[in-house]
Parts: structure tokens; C-alpha cells; sequence
């Protein structure tokens, strides 16, 4: 094992998505440890009135033990964090908390929460090889409807950037470490087949993830921490 793979779950999660990655992953040959992060409040309150979503201060806090884990995980090697849905707002906040000295390898936020206009530059600036947005066109009614009518994680009634893309500022030079995956129809193969949850299936995480594990590790120099 060298590493670790941090999961980082959306709002209501029970954990579909966590448990389609870890296998996904896992099947890849990727020999990384994968930890799950589990921030949600998992009360009955919770889940009715979306509170794991728009209670922005409780994800700060949460964000801060994220940190905490990830710092003590960079002793063991390389850190990824792989974050969906509401679960990208706590990656980026948690990044943003790490020190210069306290970078990660990378991060992918899929179909993510937050708006298109969030600021990404503290989370970017901690991730050496960068931010993989993971798009989905077809993700209307949780990233379009929902996020119009309920707020995206930082609080602005849009479509979301995991539906129309994080807006890339004047500065570009500061978004270059942004990179962006929009699914298409070849998809379909691997299982994902769009929509907001069909990212959970294991062949998702065995192609797309695993595949950005790779490139990020050999972006950074570095030997890809899966079998030979």
C-alpha cells in the first residue's frame, strides 16, 4: 500500500457512491489505502429539510477534521481526494486549510455542488498535479432544478458547476491545474450513464478515477501506486 484515496460522499449519502469507488478502485489494481470521510449528519432532521446542504458553517468544521486526516495520511505517501455532489464543498474548503508544505497529489470533484463562480485558486494551489471537474450534461434535476430552487453548497440559486462547468476567471494562468472531463454516449460502456448517481458504479471509478490516479502520479514524477 502506498497512499491514500480519500472518498469524500454527497448530502443523504448512504453510502452508494463510497461503496461503488472503493470497488471500482480496488479492481483497478490501484494500491492505495481508501478511506471514507464521513461528514454527514445522518440525522432524520437532516435528511428532510436538506440541511447537509445548505448549512455552510457545519461544513467548514467538517472540512477541518478533512484536513487534519489528510495531514496525518501524507506520511504514509501520496494523497488523492475523489469528492461528489455536496462532498466537493468539504474537499475544497479542506484544501484550502492545508499549509504550502501540505499539498496533495490531486483532487476530482464529480458533479459537484458548489457554483460555477466558487473560487477554486486555495484549492487548486494545493493540489500538485490539479482539480479533475467531472461534467454531466444531463445531471438536470439534481445540479439544474435542484440547486436553482435549494442553493448550491456556497449558497447561490444557479445551476450547479457539475452541470454547466466551474467559469474560469480573467487570471486563467490561476485555473491552469483545472482540468475537466464532460460525459458523452462512450460512457455508456464503462456503466455511467449519466445523471447524478450512475457515477457510483464500480466502472466508473475502475476507468475514470483510477485513470486520473495515473496521470496526476506521473504528472508529479512519481510511480504509479498500482499492481504490475
Amino acid at each position: 500500500m502506498s497512499g491514500t484515496l480519500f472518498l469524500v460522499s454527497g448530502v443523504n449519502d448512504t453510502g452508494l457512491i463510497s461503496a461503488g469507488w472503493s470497488r471500482g478502485l480496488r479492481s483497478a489494481g490501484l494500491r492505495y489505502g481508501i478511506e471514507t470521510f464521513a461528514w454527514q449528519q445522518r440525522r432524520w432532521w437532516s435528511y428532510l429539510t436538506y440541511a447537509d446542504l445548505w448549512r455552510v458553517g457545519y461544513h467548514r468544521r467538517k472540512a477541518t477534521e478533512l484536513a487534519e486526516r489528510i495531514r496525518a495520511a501524507r506520511a504514509d505517501g501520496p494523497v488523492h481526494v475523489l469528492a461528489h455532489s455536496a462532498g466537493t464543498a468539504i474537499a475544497a474548503y479542506a484544501l484550502a486549510q492545508l499549509g504550502p508544505t501540505e499539498s496533495v497529489r490531486s483532487a476530482v470533484f464529480v458533479a459537484s455542488g458548489l457554483s460555477s463562480r466558487f473560487d477554486l485558486r486555495p484549492s487548486l494551489d494545493r493540489c500538485e498535479a490539479g482539480i479533475l471537474s467531472v461534467e454531466c450534461a444531463t445531471d438536470v434535476f439534481t445540479l439544474g432544478l435542484g440547486t436553482s430552487l435549494l442553493g448550491t453548497c456556497d449558497r447561490r440559486w444557479r445551476p450547479a458547476a457539475g452541470l454547466v462547468g466551474f467559469r474560469v476567471p480573467a487570471d486563467r494562468p490561476a485555473y491552469a491545474k483545472l482540468h475537466t472531463l464532460r460525459w458523452s454516449f462512450r460512457h455508456c460502456r464503462t456503466g455511467w450513464i449519466g445523471g447524478h448517481l450512475f457515477s457510483a458504479v464500480p466502472g466508473f471509478a475502475r476507468t475514470v478515477l483510477a485513470d486520473w490516479v495515473r496521470r496526476a502520479e506521473a504528472a508529479t514524477g512519481e510511480p504509479s501506486a498500482s499492481h504490475t
